[in-house]
């Protein structure tokens, strides 16, 4: 977009996005303050606690039954890569929609973010209001929450590639549901396959390795996916790029239904009674 001219009433003029940013970093800034000062440290590694119940010798832990141990970890390889893979394609479809609103209906930037914010905000209700209430209070509900995430997330693509075919200068509704979809997905996939991870119980990995690397495999998709996205945007066509995305998605969440169990594994360290 063309620089505006630079004068003296307007300080970025020469970056009109300026303003923004330091707004944001200056957020960020508050709640990094906020976090350092009024969250407590619960992990005091340098003072490991003794139990001295036993006369402070370790309880040596129960013998893990095998097949349970294999089971969690094959569940969380599975778990890491569907997250892998699902936010390869998510977030390469949603760092395209600015392309496809500003290519095929001229959209401005009041525009571009009246629609980004509706994705925000719907997200935001969404997670408040529904998805906290219900999620983490069973293996069942969490793998439903994800499920339905998925599949609004694949109709909401197919809503967005109907866009791309549409001849006309004015966006039409599917836009705007496609937009929905894609706030539903953003308050439930993610959130509810943390909490299947975190449920999902292994002797020898603790729960701080196995988000690490749960949320490392969904970055690596996150960095990965718009690269993907915008390749095949530019070469084949919007309505191809979400096409592909849709079905993508809906072959990912085929596979989540029938691979992952409603009941993570459990194989615990502590002593059996």
């Amino acid at each position: 977009m063309p620089l505006e001219r630079a004068d003296a009433t307007h300080a970025f003029a020469y970056a009109p996005f300026a303003t923004a940013a330091l707004f944001s970093l200056a957020l960020l800034v508050a709640e990094s303050l906020y976090l350092y000062i009024c969250l407590p440290e619960t992990l005091h590694f340098q003072k490991p606690s003794t139990d001295n119940s036993s006369g402070g010798k370790a309880t040596p832990p129960a013998r893990d039954d095998a097949a349970a141990r294999r089971s969690a970890a094959s569940v969380l390889r599975r778990l890491n890569l569907l997250h892998f893979a699902y936010l390869f394609f998510f977030s390469g479809m949603e760092y395209t929609l600015t392309f496809l609103t500003n290519d095929r209906f001229g959209f401005t930037n009041m525009q571009q973010g009246k629609l980004l914010g509706f994705i925000g905000i719907a997200s935001t209700l969404l997670q408040g209001g529904w998805v906290r209430r219900i999620k983490g209070q069973s293996a069942h509900q969490d793998k439903g929450l994800v499920a339905r995430g998925m599949v609004a997330c694949a109709l909401g693509l197919l809503c967005v590639a109907h866009c791309a075919l549409v001849k006309s200068d004015v966006a039409p509704w599917t836009l705007w549901a496609g937009a929905l979809g894609f706030a539903v997905a953003s308050a439930t996939v993610v959130n509810c396959l943390n909490s299947m991870v975190s449920l999902t119980q292994h002797a020898n990995t603790s729960a701080g390795r196995r988000l690490g690397d749960f949320r490392s495999a969904g970055q690596i998709g996150r960095a990965l996916g718009p690269v993907f996205a915008c390749s095949v945007y530019w070469l084949l066509g919007p309505s191809t790029c979400y096409l592909i995305g849709a079905v993508a998605v809906a072959a990912i969440s085929a596979v989540f239904i029938a691979l992952i169990p409603a009941a993570p594994a459990a194989v615990s360290a502590k002593k059996r009674n």
